[in-house]
């Protein structure tokens, strides 16, 4: 039997809803996919339909589910029998590929993938196409053979760092501990925190419950992170053991090395009887990475001063070969000072080398000068090797001080980006720093190019396709690659030659009459009296909070004036969802940016809260930060043109230099809003000073 995905039996439904038929547009707009993605999907239900005597049929522009009744009655009987199938975005569906053949003892068939992740074998045969190569470059093969199955082969400690990296990223931390203290109902599981045995997880814990102690382990992540790598090591092990691991250069070994064995003597006497050299030196390894304390360092020691040397050394080398002045942000020297400094003495979580979403994504959009990097991470520090994901988190440096100059402005700019504040601003930062031609950049959503004349912009730039959007336009990734910087210059090339824009441009100004400066005048000062409005009401509120980010936050917007949002919840669980998409702690810094738009948010607000009782979370270079100070951003949906950009000047404000971040971590609300006020008078423009 063809399993069917979520989608294909929407369409299907609506097919059958509808005798009279069912137009494109229907279909792609009550599931939001493109045309394309409809007409790949009709293609995988054929075969599937004539083996159930039904075919999907057009007629004037409208399409039909045809065949008889009992064929169709059938139909329906089938697709309510299979089951519902889990709501996974297609990266964790990848992720949840690979976690289940890593933990499968024997070769899966793809059907058994597909009915365990509720998706059709086609799927599943695409995921494992994209798998194959992203698991090559850790030393991992997908080995699929006909009749028998798919199985991974590689390493077996590559294997257990491979899927513990994606446990931990999926595995939420608060819901890990209530799932092992009984407290979560099975209908609220997620599917990953479900792909171990529960009674292994709890075993694992309670055996590490004094090694947790005495190293005074400080992070949620940390713990989950140990629990997991025990547990996946026990459940592995029945299967495959590690007979030899490197650990003779690390420095202690023999005090972790003791610490495994007290832990392996709680558990099972099964287990301790395939326990190998092997297996105790890569768990006191990863025990040893993991009892990390993060402070500040000694900065006149002689390690330092090597380490501060060797830093400006791969600053000045990445200069060069990225052919860009990285010498002249001294922020950057600092903040990477600090991260080697960390790293190289092992006083940094050694995270597993395995792919971080974010941090994959960016040193793909970023990948000359994530060559760059590692090129000169081998020359400068020759003796030390940095994993893939460390690397990554080093080109997060480079990258945020390369995207955070502006250029000149010169061109009318539209951009469409479905993602947010957020994205719009990298983008834009990136555009002005990259293309100094673009100017007067307009930020729209997808749903609101009905109320935009495209015709006002000389350049129109989208995040994602535009089906059905009639001018020309050009797809690029939030962070712009290369090749998408040199389509955007040429556009603009021809843009010069076939309509001279800087005459145009000036011809426009001239044209400017005397009648509309009263009309011009009271719209900026329309817009001057809301940023008014939005600055006035920034104060510093000090929360007595507890418990962790989901507690706090019930505290924090509790504080916040009824004037600004409506439905309390919904605003939760919009800013929770935003957390777990990605970590959004200032990196070095006691302070977190979190931040969304809600239906039920009347009206753009910024609050400052400082936590009497600071919390535990990742900052967005992965690292675990102690956060006391929580800047809280919220906007209505949708937001005119002016709240966007404004908002966007005040998240961009806060990482804009070291000044601006000392100011938003420990500024008084006075300093706060002279701050912002300052970043929004530079968004006027005022002619005759």
């Amino acid at each position: 039997m063809i399993l069917l995905s979520e989608r294909q039996k929407k369409i299907l439904q609506k097919l059958s809803m509808y005798s009279e038929g069912v137009t494109m547009a229907m279909i792609e707009d009550s599931l939001v996919i493109s045309k394309r993605t409809v007409y790949r999907e009709f293609s995988e239900l054929k075969l599937y339909l004539v083996g159930h005597g039904l075919s999907i049929e057009s007629t004037e522009g409208r399409y039909f589910l045809v065949g008889s009744k009992e064929n169709l009655d059938a139909l329906q009987v089938e697709m309510n029998s299979q089951n519902a199938g889990i709501e996974l975005t297609s990266k964790q569906r990848q992720s949840a590929v690979v976690c289940l053949l890593l933990l499968s003892i024997e070769p899966m068939k793809i059907l058994n993938l597909a009915v365990s992740l509720g998706v059709s074998e086609n799927t599943i045969q695409r995921d494992l196409r994209t798998l194959t190569f992203a698991l090559s470059e850790y030393g991992i093969d997908i080995n699929a053979r006909k009749a028998v199955g798919v199985q991974v082969m590689g390493d077996e400690a590559q294997k257990r760092l491979i899927l513990c990296g994606i446990l931990t990223n999926e595995i939420n931390e608060y819901e890990f501990f209530e799932y092992l203290d009984g407290k979560i109902n099975k209908e609220t599981e997620s599917f990953f925190l479900r792909l171990l045995p529960k009674e292994l997880l709890v075993e694992c814990s309670l055996a590490l419950k004094d090694v947790i102690t005495q190293f005074n382990m400080k992070s949620d992540m940390q713990e989950v992170q140990l629990v997991l790598l025990f547990a996946i090591s026990m459940f592995r092990m029945s299967n495959e053991v590690i007979k030899s691991y490197s650990a003779a250069k690390q420095q202690d070994i023999f005090k972790y090395r003791q610490k495994v064995l007290t832990v392996l003597d709680k558990l099972g006497t099964e287990i301790k009887e395939k326990i190998t050299t092997g297996e105790i030196d890569f768990l006191a390894v990863q025990l040893k990475g993991l009892d990390y304390h993060i402070f500040d360092k000694n900065w006149s020691d002689d390690s330092s001063l090597q380490v501060s040397y060797d830093v400006k050394e791969l600053i000045k080398l990445v200069s060069k070969k990225f052919d860009w002045n990285f010498e002249y942000d001294h922020d950057l020297f600092e903040r990477l000072s600090k991260h080697i400094m960390l790293l190289l003495t092992n006083e940094m979580l050694k995270l597993p080398n395995t792919k971080i979403e974010t941090l994959e994504n960016i040193s793909k959009e970023y990948g000359k000068l994530y060559k760059v990097i590692c090129d000169s991470l081998t020359i400068v520090f020759s003796d030390f090797i940095f994993s893939p994901t460390e690397a990554q988190l080093i080109l997060l440096y480079f990258a945020n001080s390369y995207a955070s100059e502006s250029g000149l402005k010169k061109m009318a700019t539209l951009i469409v980006c479905p993602n947010g504040i957020g994205t719009a601003s990298i983008l834009k930062m990136r555009l002005h720093k990259e293309i100094p031609e673009i100017n007067l950049i307009k930020i729209a959503k997808a749903s609101e190019l009905n109320e935009v004349e495209p015709a006002r912009y000389d350049l129109i730039l989208s995040t994602v396709n535009l089906p059905g959007f009639n001018w020309n336009y050009i797809v690029v990734s939030p962070l712009l690659l290369d090749d998408e910087i040199q389509q955007i210059k040429t556009r603009i090339l021809k843009l010069y030659e076939q309509r001279k824009y800087a005459n145009e441009q000036n011809k426009k100004e001239a044209e400017f009459s005397i009648d509309s400066g009263k009309k011009k005048l009271e719209m900026m000062a329309q817009k001057m009296s809301e940023a008014n409005q939005i600055i006035d009401a920034i104060k510093v509120t000090k929360v007595t909070n507890a418990g962790g980010i989901t507690e706090s936050l019930d505290f924090v917007l509790s504080m916040v004036p009824q004037i600004v949002m409506g439905n309390k919840d919904k605003v939760k669980i919009e800013l929770l969802k935003r957390i777990q998409l990605a970590p959004v702690g200032i990196p070095r810094a006691s302070m977190a940016l979190v931040h969304t738009t809600e239906m039920s948010v009347k009206k753009p607000f910024l609050g400052v809260y400082d936590l009497v009782n600071e919390i535990e979370m990742l900052a967005m270079d992965q690292a675990p930060i102690r956060v006391g100070r929580i800047i809280l951003m919220l906007g209505p949906v949708p937001m005119t043109d002016f709240q966007n950009i404004l908002m966007g000047t005040i998240s961009g404000a806060i990482v804009m230099n070291n000044t601006t971040m000392n100011i938003f971590e420990h500024g008084s609300g006075k300093q706060i809003r002279d701050l912002i006020a300052t970043r929004v008078l530079e968004q006027f423009e005022f002619k005759g000073k």
